[in-house]
């Protein structure tokens, strides 16, 4: 893997590099190592998008695996958006919503 590419449903192109990707699992969040397939699953199938409170150009996707939420952190910047990091929470950090995926829709039928 040199890079992967990943369509979000913000219409944006995510790139995954390999040496970024090793550089994660070696040195900042080993535990995942055998993630890769969420990591992805989680930008391209995302249940919620935020805008980091610290950082304009950083958005953050979740979605939820069992107890944990994988959370992948992106840099958005120009044409070159890009993987930060990516670990398992299991607590969404604060800041501006900007997607979310809807889950259910209920219609509700009132009978007098």
């Amino acid at each position: 893997m040199n890079s992967l590419e990943i369509k979000t449903p913000l219409n944006e192109i995510i790139r995954l590099y390999e040496d970024n990707w090793k550089r994660i699992i070696t040195e900042k969040h080993p535990i995942m190592e055998n993630y890769i397939s969420e990591v992805k699953e989680t930008l391209g199938n995302t249940e919620l998008i935020c805008l980091s409170r610290w950082d304009k150009t950083v958005q953050l996707y979740y979605k939820k695996y069992g107890k944990y939420f994988v959370c992948v952190v992106v840099k958005m910047e120009n044409s070159t958006d890009f993987l930060i990091t990516t670990y398992l929470t299991v607590k969404i950090k604060v800041g501006e919503e900007l997607w979310r995926k809807l889950k259910y829709i209920m219609i509700k039928k009132v009978i007098r």
